[in-house]
């Protein structure tokens, strides 16, 4: 099978977990990945779930549980696919989860200043309003 049809099998693999698991839909069809008192946030949803296929009708997962089994779902597809990309971009790939308490996405290097904006904006009152914490 060609790199292609490798990452194409992947791709519905990926989509077929989703569906098994973190993506549901409520009895009125919303799907569990919007916002529902969001109308934009519905749209784009439907429109997610109408290219990956039907979701199975259901609550919401309880507390994390959903956002752990996507985590993990994605991990592992890019684990997939990652190493048939490399004809592409050279060069060495890691997926992890971040943890710790440094918030996650400042432990990247481009986003370190929203960690410095958290801290200042918790000891300033007036700054905390103006970026909306408060």
């Amino acid at each position: 099978m060609s790199n292609q049809g490798k990452i194409t099998d992947a791709r519905r693999s990926f989509h077929a977990a989703l569906l098994d698991s973190p993506l549901r839909a409520d009895a009125k069809g919303i799907p569990s990945n919007a916002d529902k008192h969001s109308r934009p946030s519905v749209d784009i949803a439907i429109g997610i779930m109408d290219k990956l296929g039907e979701a199975p009708v259901g609550g919401r997962l309880v507390g994390q549980m959903a956002g752990s089994q996507f985590e993990a779902i994605c991990e592992q597809y890019l684990n997939q696919v990652f190493p048939r990309l490399l004809h592409l971009r050279p060069g060495k790939r890691e997926t992890r989860k971040l943890s710790g308490k440094r918030p996650a996405i400042a432990q990247f290097d481009q986003y370190e200043h929203l960690e410095a904006l958290e801290i200042a904006a918790k000891s300033n009152r007036e700054l905390a309003a103006v970026l909306g914490g408060d």
